[in-house]
């Protein structure tokens, strides 16, 4: 049994299985998509060289028969398969609770079949099943100590602390690398942080002054980076203040530990490193 659900670009939903409305008769693409190998023969030697490889773009194809009110129903999918529009495909089955994002390519089906089959074409450049629930990791934070039920001793309790973690280890249970986003918020000044992969030995510096509850917002994301400043509700694009030598870090398959500095204060940051668990096929 699998649950399979759509939603469009104005945030509307539609529920495709189980449904009492429509029978899903096939779903395309759901296992890895294919790579392309590329390689340099060796002049007057067997073999070749690999230069590199990749994974194109995801194509999901979802055919529908609507099994009650055909016209209604029908009709009712044109709001989620619009052509050029931007769909989620959100896919649950015993074993994993993934989406992916893509535009609709087309939608088609004959009016005069008995039944309609509707068939809904959708490309996702971003070829990777994520997992439904993003991952979150801390570097410093206010760990809550309040629960109930309680009795306050004579000595008192704490209702929280200050964890002060120089580094963390961050665990990619998924299927390829994946890039990063990243939060650090301040609480109170501090100057030039830095954000180390312990593990691959590269970092990602930024060359600035933080004030108290400034937010640093840095993404490593393909197709989305970027370092923002977020100062008083305002955003900038601070993206010049990268520092020398610095690289968009990026979460490999296993376990990457993350290390946290600064030239003054780097105790007042709250990091949140999120990231994405990333699937070749449900």
């Amino acid at each position: 049994m699998y649950e399979l659900t759509v939603r469009n670009s104005q945030g509307a939903s539609l529920s495709l299985n189980p449904s009492a409305d429509y029978s899903v008769a096939n779903i395309d693409g759901l296992t890895p998509e294919g790579a392309s190998v590329f390689a340099t023969d060796f002049t007057g030697a067997d073999g070749a060289q690999k230069t590199g490889a990749r994974i194109g773009v995801r194509n999901v194809v979802i055919a529908v028969v609507p099994t009650r009110d055909v016209e209604r129903g029908r009709v009712a999918l044109y709001e989620f398969f619009r052509a050029k529009e931007e769909v989620t495909v959100s896919f649950r089955n015993g074993a994993r609770d993934v989406r992916i994002d893509g535009t609709v390519e087309s939608f088609e089906g004959s009016l005069f079949d008995n039944p309609q089959t509707l068939t809904a074409s959708i490309v996702c450049p971003q070829p990777y099943w994520r997992d439904a629930a993003g991952l979150v990791d801390q570097l410093y934070s206010v760990l809550d100590m309040f629960e109930f039920p309680f009795a306050i001793d004579s000595i008192g309790v704490p209702f929280s602390e200050v964890q002060e973690t120089l580094q963390i280890p961050v665990r990619n249970e998924g299927e390829s690398e994946t890039g990063l986003y990243i939060t650090m918020t301040a609480h109170g000044t501090v100057r030039n942080p830095v954000l180390f992969d312990g593990t691959r030995r590269t970092y990602f510096g930024i060359e600035a002054v933080l004030n108290p509850e400034d937010v640093i917002v840095l993404d490593t994301r393909r197709g989305s980076k970027g370092l923002t400043l977020v100062r008083d509700g305002f955003e900038s694009n601070i993206i010049n203040c990268m520092a020398e030598g610095s690289t968009w870090l990026q979460l490999p398959i296993g376990e990457t530990v993350f290390a946290l500095d600064a030239d003054s204060n780097a105790e007042l940051l709250d990091v949140r490193i999120h990231h994405d668990t990333l699937y070749q096929g449900v």
